[in-house]
């Protein structure tokens, strides 16, 4: 049974991973435009901020491994609550009562979501998992092939984008089966860490995460960040909870689900004009 300590951990480690790669997007993003003028101040700013993204995915696998694949999902907005301060205090930009609305709506809806999920990883639909991993390439494949440049397909392959980095969450929860975070026993060996490394599951996460990660790069090509992060923050939230629901067994309450609506919702409204000049 998951313990009220646990869970609280989980929530704060996924607020925090989740805020390292919503800033990081918006710095990559700094860094990209930055080397069209200065290529060596650039290609650090975005380096860093590469790797800052990268690191992100290690924090929300452990707050995944602690908790539950389908809080750990809702809550990916709460990511963009500290994007709207960074760039409120590091670029000059503006928090208009709107967007404070959205923050405050995020908050109140990551709270109610994180009250507690019925159910449990007891009956894990492995087909399914990777039935739907496999569909989901397919489809974001088809799409960015098939539509014209533009914006549109900016958004779409920042959907894409989201939905490989959030799957990745489904294969984290497994891989993090026989890992007890919470436990003083625990004891990493170099057995341990060689079966860790080499199971099917961890190197499923780390390539989605990674591809995930260069998928955005494109994105950006095609799109304003203020296009780019809501359809990839939506994809995040999105993908994780309905995946928790299907390959885990599982469930939110009505209300719950009415949170991860409104929390979608503010997301887009928060991420709806420019992050990154």
């Amino acid at each position: 049974m998951e313990s009220v300590e646990s869970r609280l951990l989980s929530v704060v480690l996924a607020c925090f991973g989740y805020s390292v790669l919503n800033v990081s997007q918006a710095v990559q993003k700094i860094g990209l435009r930055r080397y069209q003028t200065e290529k060596g101040t650039g290609a650090a700013i975005w380096f860093f901020a590469t790797l800052a993204s990268l690191a992100s995915f290690g924090i929300v696998f452990l707050a995944i491994a602690i908790g539950r694949v389908t809080i750990v999902g809702a809550l990916a907005g709460t990511g963009l609550v500290a994007l709207a301060l960074f760039s409120r205090l590091v670029m000059g930009e503006p928090l208009p009562p709107r967007r404070i609305a959205a923050i405050l709506m995020i908050v109140v809806g990551a709270a109610v979501v994180a009250l507690g999920v019925d159910g449990g990883s007891q009956d894990v639909r492995t087909l399914l998992l990777w039935g739907l991993m496999v569909t989901g390439i397919v489809v974001g494949l088809f799409w960015w092939r098939i539509l014209p440049e533009g914006h549109v397909l900016g958004v779409v392959i920042a959907s894409f984008s989201g939905f490989l980095g959030a799957y990745s969450q489904l294969f984290q929860k497994l891989s993090s089966t026989n890992l007890d975070f919470m436990s003083d026993r625990v004891r990493p060996s170099i057995a341990g860490v060689a079966a860790f490394l080499s199971d099917s599951y961890t190197i499923a996460w780390v390539s989605l995460s990674l591809l995930s990660a260069l998928v955005l790069q494109f994105a950006y090509r095609h799109a304003a960040a203020s296009q780019i992060v809501p359809a990839f923050t939506a994809a995040f939230i999105a993908t994780p909870v309905i995946g928790g629901v299907l390959v885990f067994s599982e469930t939110l309450t009505v209300v719950q689900w009415i949170a991860v609506g409104v929390i979608i919702a503010a997301t887009w409204s928060l991420a709806s004009r420019r992050i990154a000049r």
